[in-house]
């Protein structure tokens, strides 16, 4: 991981857990977004059919599905806990702003660049 994007997860880190800031929900750009437009690009530069497309939309669906999977348990700090058991039973009622919504379409970058981090 770049040297920028690892002073950007410090920032994160202390604004989360020593002034008690939490990132606003939903993300203006959420995960799913942001992979969607990565696709993109990067889809663009591959032939289709090929092997290397084949491989790219499936590390981008692994990603999705380990950031969905792992967002509750191992990529949030302890005070932003509260907010993910608020958005969690959100999701499982099925009502709502958030019904048919996954994490990645609520949560941003500044979480997916944590599980890399």
């Amino acid at each position: 991981m770049p040297d920028s994007l690892k002073a950007i997860l410090v920032d994160d880190w202390e604004k989360v857990t020593r002034e008690n800031r939490l990132v606003p929900l939903p993300s203006k750009t959420p995960v799913a977004q942001f992979l969607a437009d990565y696709s993109a690009s990067e889809g663009a530069k591959r032939r289709e059919g090929s092997a290397e497309a084949d491989i790219l939309e499936e590390v981008i669906a692994g990603v999705k599905e380990y950031f969905n999977k792992s967002i509750g348990r191992i990529l949030l700090y302890r005070f932003e806990r509260p907010q993910w058991s608020d958005i969690h039973a959100q999701l499982n009622k099925g009502t709502g702003d958030l019904t048919g919504k996954l994490p990645t379409d609520i949560y941003g970058v500044e979480h997916l660049c944590r599980l890399f981090g």
